[in-house]
């Protein structure tokens, strides 16, 4: 049913602790998104929802409140422990139906669909902070599964290339084009995601919903804001300078590193104030109000 896929590169394993730190700034972020999954989730009325790439589960826990709570769940991801501790969560946050654990990676949706739609049950597939990370073939064969099995998706917090901080750095711009050369790393479509994901699904005749949910952290707001700002700039200078270093540019690898202790000594100082742009996409389904 679906294109042909490439297979993915050996994952790297997501540290659960990150997936945590972030899960506060998804919540806010996607606060305005609500009412629209909401109204999708009533006209739909799914009986199973799949998660793809369900990590610790977040993404699961912000959707169960807006359904009935007798839904089968499955998840789908390729870290054991992830599962389990997605599982349990979903659990705790008062999902009664059955959870089943995939370990495996998305090549196995279009079997899970397949096996619940020959049962006519309605299907809504869900992921977060998923589709950045796939190649152009795995995008398109998530979408093809969609419309071949007029299912719903909503595919939360994409990252789409944008980032500000204030106040700002004469090497902000270098740190940002480095970082999504990493992204693109392995064909991945990093900030190009979002976009490409609209044109895919709308030359499949899939309506497409695009709702931002960008991320507001500022350190002077509390210690939770504090440790994801300094965790992010962090990881970004890591993989900025993986990249500069990865093209030959040893110079801009350690002004990258510069960038980082200016950036810290500021957060730790006056504070920061940081906007990174994601967005919301809700395909198919008529896609909410």
């Amino acid at each position: 049913m679906a294109a042909e896929r490439t297979p993915m590169d050996a994952p790297r394993p997501i540290p659960e602790d990150w997936l945590s730190l972030r899960e506060g700034a998804d919540a806010r972020a996607r606060a305005g998104t609500r009412e629209s999954v909401r109204a999708l989730v009533a006209r739909h009325r799914p009986d199973v929802v799949v998660d793809v790439g369900t990590g610790t589960g977040a993404g699961s826990r912000w959707s169960a409140p807006l359904l009935d709570g007798d839904e089968q769940w499955v998840l789908i991801d390729h870290d054991p422990a992830l599962l389990r501790t997605a599982a349990s969560g979903l659990r705790a946050a008062g999902a009664r139906g059955g959870i089943t654990e995939e370990l495996a990676d998305l090549s196995c949706l279009s079997r899970v669909l397949d096996e619940h739609r020959r049962g006519d049950a309605s299907v809504l597939v869900i992921t977060s902070a998923l589709l950045d990370l796939l190649t152009e073939p795995q995008l398109t064969g998530l979408l093809d599964d969609v419309a071949s099995y007029g299912v719903p998706l909503v595919a939360a917090l994409t990252v789409t290339g944008g980032w500000r901080i204030d106040p700002d750095d004469p090497e902000d711009d270098l740190v940002r084009r480095a970082f999504d050369g990493h992204q693109r790393r392995g064909d991945r479509l990093g900030p190009q995601a979002a976009d490409r994901a609209r044109a895919l699904a709308e030359a499949r005749g899939l309506p497409v919903r695009a709702l931002p949910t960008p991320w507001l952290l500022d350190s002077t707001a509390g210690a939770r804001d504090s440790s994801l700002i300094r965790r992010l700039l962090t990881d970004r200078v890591e993989a900025a300078a993986e990249e500069l270093d990865h093209v030959g540019d040893r110079d801009g690898a350690e002004q990258a590193q510069r960038w980082l202790a200016r950036r810290l000594d500021r957060l730790a100082g006056d504070g920061l104030s940081l906007r990174i742009d994601h967005v919301d996409l809700l395909i198919g389904g008529a896609c909410g109000t």
